[in-house]
């Protein structure tokens, strides 16, 4: 079996969307609005007297927004620590004391709101996709082997779909869409040879299927013409 998430964009009219193999994804919180320190080297299990020694802190009318001033403070309380520094936009998820700059206090980065992150090199770029915002996630499992390979050959050497050089697609099966046992449905993936562009999929009923493979003048070949 194979495992795919698919990733729409609920704003952009395709049929398709971004086919991503569930082993590539990763989850991270998402913290673009937000400016957070990452306290290294200090257990999830001091937060609470973190917090409770920052509210004193914080009673003497003063905030922390600088990773020195947070270096002093940890020093000062007697906390041990490796290092301050700041987090990124999208920290993995994971058991990590941080401090939100925002909201003036200690956290552990385990107990956040996570997201689906997924790398990817674009031909120029290292890009990095998140299920943020207006983006529905479908869970896919297909069978190991393709069902229908759409390629045809050109005569040159060539083999692609639907008369179009360097795009491909295939078929598979699928077994389950979201964790439930499904019959009758295919997973139609799309992919190109440019380096820019990324696999995409559509789901796909027997019927829809059949009417895809008119439309691009695709002929099941029986046994015999095999």
């Amino acid at each position: 079996m194979k495992e795919y998430q698919i990733w729409e964009d609920e704003n952009q009219n395709h049929e398709s969307g971004m086919l991503i193999p569930a082993n590539k994804i990763y989850k991270v919180a998402d913290f673009y609005e937000l400016s957070c320190m990452s306290i290294n080297g200090v257990s999830v299990a001091e937060i609470d007297s973190l917090n409770e020694s920052f509210n004193a802190f914080k009673n003497l009318g003063e905030t922390i927004n600088d990773v020195t001033v947070m270096e002093q403070f940890l020093t000062e309380q007697g906390f041990k620590f490796d290092s301050v520094s700041w987090l990124p936009d999208l920290p993995v998820i994971q058991n990590l004391v941080y401090f939100d700059t925002y909201n003036q206090e200690f956290d552990d980065l385990a107990m956040c709101d996570e997201i689906n992150a997924y790398d990817w090199w674009n031909g120029n770029n290292h890009k990095t996709e998140t299920t943020g915002g207006d983006i529905t996630v479908t869970d896919v499992t297909v069978e190991d082997h393709i069902h229908l390979d759409l390629d045809v050959y050109d005569g040159n050497g060539n083999y692609y779909t639907n008369g179009i050089r360097f795009y491909h697609e295939k078929v598979y099966k699928i077994l389950e869409l979201d964790g439930e046992v499904v019959t009758d449905t295919f997973l139609l993936i799309e992919s190109s040879q440019y380096e820019s562009s990324h696999d995409t999929a559509r789901m796909l009923t027997n019927d829809e299927l059949d009417k895809h493979l008119k439309e691009i003048g695709y002929e099941i070949k029986s046994e015999d013409e095999e």
